[in-house]
């Protein structure tokens, strides 16, 4: 419980940080640009997003990216890669395609423990370590940021509160998803583990 508590606590504390700096940064190129003839064009129906069809080349970088960060060992990142790409396929047909935006995520992390608990039991690798790539890439990493600098800049109290209710749902849908998983593979428990959602 301690462990968890410090790392939400780091958590916040990044997100503050990040927050801080992005208004920062706004502020001054506010102050930098504030004459007419210095702004640069940013004429917003000009610009185009990149094709969604570019996210399934930015997928593997992102995942082995992550599987680096966390000091995965490099003999289990096929494995990561392979249960992460399965669970990003599910969240790419429901999502994008379909617009589930409400059930998709949880099953998507119920797809994804779901493959972590069957590599782990085919294989005997550890499950966790094999979901915690695709379950950091299913965990929207612009919600905190972006909730804060909402609080930050505005006095709005319904941009917080919806905030406050997508980080819950987030929460929910993941723990919801893996818990399901692990009951399917693991119906009557699992001995040998202390977590509840392997």
């Amino acid at each position: 419980m301690h462990a968890g508590t410090v790392r939400t606590a780091y958590a916040l504390t990044i997100a503050f940080i990040i927050a801080f700096g992005l208004n920062l940064g706004n502020n001054i190129f506010v102050e930098i640009f504030s004459k007419p003839e210095r702004l640069p064009d940013l004429n917003m129906a000009v610009c185009s997003p990149v094709s969604q069809w570019w996210w399934w080349l930015a997928f593997p970088v992102s995942i082995l990216s992550i599987c680096f960060i966390i000091n995965v060992h490099p003999k289990n990142w096929h494995a990561c890669l392979l249960v992460a790409g399965v669970m990003f396929a599910v969240f790419w047909v429901l999502v994008i395609h379909l617009g589930l935006k409400l059930i998709g995520p949880v099953v998507s992390a119920f797809v994804l423990g779901l493959a972590a608990n069957i590599w782990s039991k085919v294989f005997g690798h550890n499950a966790y370590a094999t979901m915690l790539p695709g379950m950091m890439m299913l965990v929207p990493g612009s919600v905190g940021v972006r909730g804060i600098m909402t609080m930050i800049n505005s006095t709005a109290n319904t941009s917080n509160t919806q905030l406050v209710a997508q980080m819950i749902q987030t929460a929910l849908s993941i723990m919801v998803g893996l818990f399901a998983s692990s009951f399917v593979i693991y119906p009557r428990g699992k001995k040998q583990s202390a977590l509840l959602t392997v």
